[in-house]
């Protein structure tokens, strides 16, 4: 793994953003790198991404959200608009604290 994304915690950048993954598309691993929330997302720290995302939108993402948040996290998905669009982004519903809060992703 490149260096840069170890350092990511040294950027500003990183620290906008609730959570922050490191993510191999290829690979289909990822893992937790930080942010304000790290502490509420240990149960998603680490493994094979196909699984996290599947077991995140069943567990914490609003039933009329699942499937564009499952869609958008796809590494298909993701593979073909990073290297398009360079940046996208869309809007969900996750729960926290037994409340739905809009998020973006």
């Amino acid at each position: 793994m490149d260096k840069k994304w170890v350092d990511l915690k040294a950027n500003v950048f990183y620290r906008l953003f609730v959570t922050t993954y490191y993510v191999d598309l290829k690979e289909n691993t990822y893992f937790l790198i930080g942010g304000e929330e790290k502490h509420n997302y240990q149960k998603f720290e680490s493994g094979k991404y196909d699984d996290m995302v599947e077991e995140y939108v069943a567990s914490l993402i609003h039933p009329l959200d699942r499937e564009v948040v499952r869609e958008h996290c796809s590494r298909e998905f993701m593979s073909k608009h990073l290297v398009e669009d360079k940046f996208y982004f869309y809007d969900f519903r996750r729960l926290v604290s037994g409340k739905y809060r809009w998020y973006r992703m």
